[in-house]
């Protein structure tokens, strides 16, 4: 080995070094780690171990020796995402069994907690399932009629019977991949924020890429759920900009949705600057705390939706649901196709030269340029329970 190459080696041996006494530091001092902290941090020493040539174990005794889920979290993620939280409904197998409360957290709300799809599968009224073990989930709806007979009879007269209908929607489980990059130059110049740093592009990139399809309006596919604004038609926004439009466009979604049953839920769902101009320009009756008691119309606020894009939904209708085992890891040396639509590598039997598709392009040495991906797998779903229990507008005035 030359000189030349001894010192870039033991430069970066020290820059690592340098890097782990001052995380050490950093965390010696914290109070004991969220779950979206022990997350993030057993992410991050798999990161390091890569770089450094280590283990994760190893680099986790070393920034965490007093937290022990950290570790634990290395070997089994999914063990951050459960909560000591008996089943909510019937102990029939295969009907509501696997329904629950929010016992199962979900790594999608941990690792990307601003994502529409994240706030939404939190409200209180929503549905939530642990999809671990089970390829689907049958989630129990009732349809609004036929309603029940009037509850008041005569002295003597038989009280008559109406039977509800009830159905079941099924909430399929669906694997959903996100690879997030770094450049060893940004890893190694961000020292102590190398945590903050990991955290906001996993969330950033996990974001995008489940908002982009939870709100769309593409049908379900043997890979995806659809997008809850499949087969919704926009309705008009009401004009003259303003708090009028805005009362408007709220009346006009609530009509739309209520066309099919009462609305039990409202939930608005808007861009980070719509909802900035309804926290300032309101005041009473909407709400961005879906903590407080009352009927109120909760916003969720998620920087993935279009800027004057309105939606409304029942989020009494909305079921969600994750696996338990969500997968990471990280690698140096990988070939990347980046695209919004990935394909493969290679493709057998391609002649080079002449079949545009041999490689994929552009791809990404991992190695070549210095850089580190984070993979995460993790199995999740969605479903309305009812159809017609979505909204939109575009273009609002307001």
């Amino acid at each position: 080995m030359s000189t030349t190459a001894e010192f870039e080696q033991r430069r970066q041996l020290s820059d690592i070094q340098s890097q782990i006494s001052k995380l050490t530091a950093r965390f010696s001092r914290g109070s004991g780690p969220s779950p979206r902290d022990v997350l993030v941090r057993s992410v991050m020493c798999k990161v390091l171990a890569n770089l450094h040539k280590s283990t994760p174990q190893a680099v986790a005794e070393q920034l965490f020796p007093y937290q022990r889920d950290i570790a634990q979290a290395i070997r089994s993620p999914g063990l951050v995402l459960k909560g000591a939280v008996a089943p909510a409904m019937t102990t029939v197998a295969g009907w509501a069994s696997e329904l629950v409360t929010p016992t199962v957290l979900g790594v999608l709300p941990i690792i990307a907690p601003r994502s529409a799809y994240s706030q939404l599968s939190q409200l209180p009224a929503t549905i939530r399932a642990d999809l671990a073990g089970h390829g689907s989930v049958k989630v129990p709806t009732r349809s609004p009629s036929p309603t029940l007979a009037p509850p008041f009879v005569g002295e003597g007269q038989p009280i008559p019977i109406r039977q509800a209908a009830v159905a079941n929607t099924a909430l399929t489980r669906k694997k959903a991949a996100v690879i997030s990059e770094f450049t060893g130059e940004m890893l190694n110049r961000s020292a102590v924020d190398i945590e903050q740093l990991i955290g906001d592009v996993m969330a950033a990139d996990t974001t995008t890429a489940i908002d982009g399809v939870l709100l769309g309006n593409a049908a379900a596919t043997a890979i995806a759920p659809a997008g809850i604004l499949n087969g919704v038609t926009a309705s008009a926004p009401t004009a003259g900009g303003g708090l009028a439009a805005l009362a408007g466009d709220v009346r006009t979604l609530a009509a739309a949705i209520e066309a099919t049953g009462p609305l039990i839920a409202p939930t608005v769902i808007m861009s980070a600057t719509s909802a900035l101009i309804v926290l300032l320009s309101l005041t009473g009756g909407i709400v961005l705390s879906v903590q407080d008691d009352g009927p109120q119309l909760a916003i969720v606020a998620a920087p993935s939706v279009p800027g004057k894009r309105l939606i409304m939904i029942d989020a009494a209708n909305f079921a969600s649901g994750e696996g338990d085992t969500p997968d990471f890891m990280t690698t140096t040396e990988a070939l990347l196709h980046e695209d919004t639509a990935p394909l493969p590598i290679g493709t057998p039997g391609g002649v080079p030269g002449t079949d545009p598709n041999i490689v994929a392009a552009p791809a990404r040495s991992l190695f070549q340029t210095n850089a580190i991906a984070v993979r995460m797998i993790t199995d999740c779903g969605w479903t309305m329970t009812r159809a017609g229990r979505v909204a939109y507008i575009d273009n609002v005035t307001w």
